[in-house]
């Protein structure tokens, strides 16, 4: 058995020599394609671009035989072009030798300038017509006249931080206006002014409008198309107005947007909205003016949840006829007509309405619908239509203003 056994592991350790020689022999067969599979990758790609310079050289070559004989084609051309115009026969013979001219052919400067300021001034006039036709917005009376048919429209001139510039005197220059007359309430600040002066023109038309409907108009609103067109300002001062001439009370109808308290300088907390809520008694919601006795405001007091249902409530028409029982004048500030509804449900509670439009801001089609809208709930009417912050008043304001005396020697 040992011996079989010695003779098996002598056979073992022959057949692992046997492959260990094999392994080896295998490896290094293996090693050596490898390398002639590399060298033959090298030359191929050696080859690759030798074979790509080849083709470049080719199209350049066909490029540079392409360019060569066009280039011969052309100068030969050139040549038989050039032998044959040499050849050519003229029949052009020099009369006299030109002259120089004392003014140009051309161009014809004072014809085209005459032709430039021709067409200057067509064109001005057609521009002015276009702008003219699409610019809807209100500037004049006759403007409103044409827009809405009415028959008497007053003006309110342009004042305040509105007007860099106010008339001294007919036909004189403008100078500038002073810091001081920046005031809502002109009537009181400067009674001689030219706004002033339209303010009492308003106040005469609203006044002869009562007397033509038998004297019973007492309650009047002020109202206009859109906010920022100036009916807060002139419904206090038309207030003020009125209170020189009878117990006056002014109403700010507008809770959305307050300013007659602030306006006249009076401090309230509390007012219209909660006399329309019930929470306070009307008595008890009254601010007196301390500079005019017979005015007497009712603020807007707090901002309500629902302005518009308390302004078309039963209780502001109580409220319209308690205050006309116990003011002989009432003016109530009413908020925008187009915007919120609270102007059209006043509209039916007053005697009179007087619609405010501001120069060069208001539209036709604004103030025009703003009095339809006033139609169709059968509003009170509209006594008096007033074109504000126009930019050019008319120059008898200027002479309430500084005096029939002062006017200059050889003015008519």
């Amino acid at each position: 058995a040992k011996k079989l056994q010695n003779e098996v592991n002598e056979l073992q350790s022959q057949l692992d020599a046997q492959r260990s020689s094999i392994f080896n022999d295998l490896r290094t067969t293996y090693s050596a394609a490898q390398a002639r599979e590399q060298l033959m990758q090298s030359q191929m790609t050696g080859a690759n671009k030798q074979m790509t310079v080849l083709v470049k050289y080719n199209a350049l070559k066909k490029e540079a035989d392409a360019n060569t004989q066009l280039y011969t084609a052309l100068y030969q051309r050139i040549r038989e072009v050039a032998i044959a115009a040499e050849t050519k026969s003229s029949s052009i013979r020099i009369v006299d030798r030109a002259r120089v001219l004392n003014s140009p052919t051309r161009p014809k400067r004072l014809q085209y300038m005459g032709f430039g300021v021709l067409a200057g001034l067509i064109g001005g006039l057609v521009l002015a017509f276009l702008l003219e036709g699409l610019d809807t917005r209100i500037r004049t009376p006759e403007d409103i006249k044409n827009c809405l048919g009415a028959g008497s429209v007053s003006v309110m001139p342009v004042f305040g931080r509105d007007a860099r510039f106010a008339l001294v005197q007919p036909g004189m220059k403008l100078l500038p206006r002073k810091a001081q007359e920046d005031s809502g309430t002109f009537l009181l600040d400067r009674p001689n002014s030219p706004e002033a002066e339209a303010l009492r023109g308003i106040y005469t038309a609203v006044r002869l409008s009562w007397r033509n409907s038998g004297g019973a108009a007492r309650v009047l609103m002020i109202t206009s198309a859109l906010p920022g067109e100036g009916k807060t300002t002139l419904s206090v001062n038309l207030a003020l107005a009125l209170a020189q001439h009878g117990s006056t009370c002014i109403v700010d109808a507008d809770l959305r947007r307050q300013g007659v308290a602030s306006m006249l300088g009076v401090c309230a907390d509390h007012g219209l909205g909660e006399v329309l809520a019930g929470t306070m008694n009307m008595d008890e919601a009254f601010v007196p003016h301390v500079s005019v006795p017979g005015l007497s405001v009712l603020p807007a007091g707090a901002v309500p949840d629902d302005p518009g249902t308390l302004i078309a409530s039963n209780a502001m028409a109580d409220l319209v006829g308690k205050l006309r029982q116990r003011f002989e004048f009432v003016v109530i500030d009413s908020p925008p007509i187009l915007p919120v509804a609270d102007a059209r449900s006043i509209s039916a509670l007053v005697d009179g309405i007087l619609m405010i439009g501001r120069s060069g801001v208001t539209t036709r089609a604004n103030m025009k619908r703003a009095v339809e809208m006033l139609r169709e709930v059968r509003s009170a009417p509209v006594l008096e239509y007033v074109l504000n912050a126009a930019e050019y008043p008319t120059a008898g304001y200027s002479y309430y203003k500084y005096g029939y005396g002062k006017i200059p020697a050889g003015a008519g």
